[in-house]
């Protein structure tokens, strides 16, 4: 579904080009809903908490972002579009992590314009979650001595996807926006 047809729920209403509507008592109903759970993600019985560094705005993005996959309305693709230095990597990393949590995904891509800012996510997923706690390809032409297996070869982005990984963790795919062709293939 275009996300840009869809009502947006929130605390105060369902936002629809740029109204917000709903009742007073509803409005107090999902606050108080929304209090309860605090950073918690519920999904089938499970109950996952979210990073405590996390601030409101961001919990209540990465909630509504579980809303939306789990009732269906929209793709498990994603974009977070907010102002730089306002913790997009964090809560990506949160996202992903938790989808993973939940089995929604086992691997998760992420996209960056240029080597530099592949670098930087790179540096903050390893600082945020250790390097034993997930498997990474990064794919872009080179990066540097500092990050070890990159590649843009057709056979090892294919190893890459078709393993399992055992115990269960969560593969992370890094790629310039340029190298994603090669995703594709």
């Amino acid at each position: 579904a275009d996300s840009a047809s869809e009502p947006l729920s929130t605390a105060q209403g369902n936002i629809t080009e740029g109204n917000v509507v709903g009742s007073d008592e509803e409005t107090l109903e999902m606050q108080e809903q929304e209090e309860s759970l605090g950073n918690f993600i519920m999904n089938s019985g499970r109950a996952i908490e979210l990073d405590s560094r996390l601030y409101p705005y961001q919990v209540e993005t990465i909630k509504k972002t579980f809303s939306l996959w789990s009732d269906g309305k929209c793709s498990m693709r994603g974009q977070f579009a907010i102002a730089c230095g306002a913790g997009k990597t964090l809560m990506q990393i949160t996202t992903s992590k938790t989808a993973f949590e939940l089995e929604y995904v086992d691997t998760v891509a992420i996209f960056a314009p240029n080597l530099n800012l592949v670098g930087q996510h790179i540096v903050e997923w390893d600082t945020y979650m250790g390097a034993q706690k997930f498997e990474k390809l990064v794919m872009c032409s080179e990066i540097g001595e500092k990050f070890a297996g990159v590649t843009t070869n057709e056979g090892e982005i294919l190893k890459f996807l078709v393993k399992r990984p055992s115990p269960r963790r969560l593969r992370v795919i890094f790629c310039t926006y340029h190298s994603a062709r090669r995703l594709g293939e």
